[in-house]
């Protein structure tokens, strides 16, 4: 009886809840004096994410459309939990059913200090975030998420894209971390690129060209071309830059690509990490683990300035990396070819298992050999020695790889972000001459991104599936105007 009367009890708090649930509508035109409660009467974002009137479980409609935060000021969003969806075409009673990366036209865009803070569950969805500066945004530290600073164990966003965000520009004497985002909560199916974690004149060293994670989860996302100095040659910060890509304090990377970032900076053995940094993990009292990198592909970043070209540790543990592909990375002569991908200082106990890194010279799973990538791609050809060579228990309840695809096809989980689903090994041409029908048409990017159709201008990888489940691969070029 008493278990009943708790789920009758439950069930009408939720009821309640549902049934008192506002939604809001904003425009980039919207009134500030308008009560946003139709598209008719929209209001403006910033009037709605700080009106008293919010209550947990509120919806709010973003119009596409450029807005800009208040001057010398942030988007916030501290009044209650709120679900937030951009990209509306002004004509939604409902959340949209879908997002896609490449077609993202809500702009929300910085004016002189950090663009969008949150310190309450809530969740954002499908906005292009840039020019932020955090070096003195009044809400968290100084310095902090140029683009987006998550300060709620549970916020989220997702289908997001947070770019061309600076962690510290305008002062030179604050040190910058997290360019991009700084996360206590939960970074979703986006991309973070282009954004920089440092001083203005380079005397302060930077942390998370693109993320710094602090308890929060970065998941089935592209972190690509961050970094730690804005400007090589005027750099003379003497350390600490750290984690061009994402730097983590604790928390977890998850099915994630991690391209082209760099952490730059006065060549010393103090800087870590063209990839990952995980040098700076907040050590527990015990033996936990508190940073994981779990089946992601680390490729093409840049510690010549450091230590750990693809991932690098320092002397600290508590950190792992399993079932992930880290290759073709770089870092400083004096630390390599043993920090050329992956840098252990003497006395890490941080574990990397599962994994494919050049260097390796052992460990549980860890495997030297080439990954094998698709060409113009990091997806596996059918020839690798990362598919089927993960370990299952690391990944988890995390079912979908970074295309969205099942992240376990046969049995094992493959190591890298993209789970192997019988892609040919040629993306040139790979015909089948067949009279069958086509029954199926998927989209690729070239980095393996999984669209539901193209919508701009690009090379693409076009995958046709007949009756059979036999299939063609082929790059097009799609042209739009």
């Amino acid at each position: 009886m008493k278990t009943n009367l708790l789920s009758f009890l439950v069930f009408t708090v939720f009821s309640f809840q549902s049934a008192y649930a506002v939604k809001y509508f904003v425009t980039p035109d919207g009134s500030e004096d308008s009560d946003g409660l139709s598209w008719e009467t929209s209001t403006s974002l910033n009037a709605i994410l700080t009106s008293t009137n919010l209550s947990e479980g509120d919806e709010i409609f973003v119009k596409k459309g450029t807005y800009v935060a208040p001057e010398g000021a942030s988007f916030t969003c501290n009044r209650a939990d709120v679900k937030v969806y951009g990209n509306c075409e002004g004509t939604e009673s409902e959340k949209p059913v879908s997002y896609q990366l490449d077609n993202i036209e809500t702009f929300l865009k910085g004016s002189g200090r950090r663009v969008l803070y949150f310190k309450t569950a809530s969740y954002f969805v499908g906005f292009d975030i840039s020019g932020g500066d955090a070096y003195n945004s009044t809400a968290g530290a100084a310095g902090r998420a140029g683009g987006v600073y998550i300060d709620h164990p549970d916020g989220m966003i997702e289908y997001c894209i947070v770019h061309d965000n600076y962690g510290s520009k305008t002062d030179g004497s604050i040190k910058g971390v997290g360019g991009g985002v700084y996360a206590r909560g939960i970074v979703k199916n986006c991309i973070v690129e282009n954004n920089i974690a440092i001083a203005a004149d380079g005397k302060k060293p930077g942390v998370g060209g693109g993320v710094c994670l602090d308890g929060g989860y970065l998941l089935n996302s592209i972190i690509r071309n961050n970094h730690c100095v804005a400007d090589e040659s005027n750099n003379t910060s003497t350390g600490g830059n750290n984690g061009g890509g994402v730097s983590i304090k604790t928390g977890y990377v998850v099915n994630c690509l991690v391209e082209g970032n760099k952490i730059g900076g006065t060549a010393n053995n103090a800087n870590y990490g063209g990839g990952i940094d995980c040098s700076m993990v907040t050590e527990p009292a015990g033996e936990e683990i508190v940073a994981h990198v779990i089946n992601c592909t680390v490729v093409g970043n840049d510690a010549t300035s450091g230590r750990g070209g693809g991932i690098g540790f320092g002397n600290k543990g508590s950190s792992e990396v399993v079932n992930c592909i880290v290759v073709d990375n770089v870092a400083r002569s004096e630390s390599t070819p043993a920090g050329s991908n992956v840098f252990l200082g003497p006395e890490s106990t941080a574990e990397v298992t599962y994994t494919i890194w050049p260097e390796s010279e052992g460990g549980v799973g860890n495997l030297n050999a080439e990954p094998q990538f698709v060409d113009g791609t990091y997806m596996l050809q059918s020839s690798s020695l990362a598919i089927n060579a993960g370990n299952n228990e690391a990944i988890g309840d995390y079912d979908k790889d970074l295309t969205g695809k099942e992240r376990v096809v046969n049995g094992t989980v493959d190591m890298g972000a993209y789970e192997y689903d019988g892609l040919p090994s040629s993306v040139e041409s790979s015909f089948i001459e067949s009279d069958e029908p086509v029954i199926e048409i998927q989209y690729f990017t070239l980095s393996g991104l999984r669209l539901e159709k193209p919508q701009s201008t690009g090379i693409y990888l076009i995958k046709k599936i007949y009756a059979s489940r036999r299939y063609e691969v082929s790059k097009m070029v799609f042209v739009y105007k």
